[in-house]
C-alpha cells in the first residue's frame, strides 16, 4: 500500500500495487514539476510502508534529475538511470531478473519500476531487446509493479499498450489530482511527506499498515480515518 496524498476530508488516500487489475499507477500532471513531485511522493510513500527486504526499487529518469532522491533509499538496487544507455542496461537487468523468477517459480521480493516518462518503453532502443522486453511486460506475475509519468505523447504511444492501471490525474488547481482505480474515484488535494517519515524511510524502517494507525502527516492535521483507497468512492 502506497500513501499518495489526502482527500478533501483529510483522509489518507492509498494505492494498492497488488490489485489484480489496476496495480500499476500512471501519473498525469499539468507540468513536469508537478508530475515529478507526485511520482516521488508515491514511490517514497510505498517505501515508507514496506521494508527493503520486501521491496526493490529501479528508477529511470531519462534527461533529468527529478528521481535522484530514490537512489539514496535502502530499497534501491541499481543507480537511477539518467540517460538512454543506462536505461537500457537497467531494463535488460530487470528483464533477466523477471525471467529468472519465472523459471524458479517465485515472485518476490516486490519490484517497483519508477519511470519519469512511460514513453521510453516505446522507443526503438528499448524495444530492440525482444525477449527480455516481453518478460518485462508480463512482469506482474513475477512481482513487478510500475509507477510512471504519462504526458501527451505517452497517451498516444505504445508505451502503455495492453496495460490496465490506476490513474492519478491533474484536476484544476496546482497540487490537486483525481485518483481513479476502475470505477472507484477519489480526489487528492495534497501529497507531502513529513520529516519524521523521510527519516524513517532513510533508515529502512517500515510504517505500520494503514488500519493500524491514524495518520495526519499528509495533511498537517489528524485524519478522520485511513480506509484503503476505493472503499468509499466520491460522487
Amino acid at each position: 500500500m502506497a500513501p499518495i496524498g489526502v482527500d478533501e476530508y483529510g483522509t489518507t488516500v492509498w494505492h494498492d500495487l497488488h490489485h489484480p487489475a489496476h496495480g500499476n499507477l500512471l501519473v498525469e500532471a499539468r507540468s513536469p514539476e508537478a508530475q515529478a513531485d507526485a511520482l516521488r511522493a508515491a514511490a517514497i510513500g510505498l517505501c515508507l510502508t514496506t521494508r527493503p527486504a520486501l521491496l526493490q526499487v529501479v528508477a529511470i529518469d531519462d534527461g533529468g534529475r527529478d528521481l535522484m532522491v530514490l537512489e539514496s533509499l535502502p530499497h534501491a538496487v541499481v543507480d537511477v538511470a539518467t540517460n538512454p544507455a543506462a536505461a537500457a542496461v537497467s531494463l535488460r537487468w530487470l528483464g533477466a531478473e523477471l525471467g529468472s523468477r519465472r523459471g524458479e517459480g517465485r515472485n518476490g521480493p516486490d519490484m517497483l519500476l519508477v519511470l519519469k516518462d512511460i514513453d521510453i518503453l516505446a522507443s526503438p532502443a528499448i524495444r530492440r531487446g525482444g525477449e527480455w522486453f516481453r518478460r518485462f511486460l508480463a512482469g506482474s506475475e513475477s512481482g513487478l509493479h510500475v509507477l510512471a509519468g504519462v504526458g501527451p505523447r505517452g497517451r498516444r504511444s505504445g508505451g502503455r499498450a495492453g496495460w490496465s492501471a490506476s490513474h492519478l490525474m491533474a484536476d484544476g488547481a496546482a497540487g490537486r489530482f483525481v485518483y481513479r482505480r476502475g470505477r472507484h474515484v477519489r480526489r487528492v488535494v495534497g501529497a507531502t511527506l513529513s520529516v519524521v517519515d523521510l527519516d524513517a524511510v532513510s533508515r529502512g524502517e517500515a510504517l505500520r499498515p494503514p488500519r493500524e494507525r491514524r495518520r495526519g502527516d499528509f495533511a498537517g492535521r489528524r485524519s478522520r480515518s485511513v480506509d484503503p483507497v476505493g472503499a468509499e468512492p466520491l460522487a
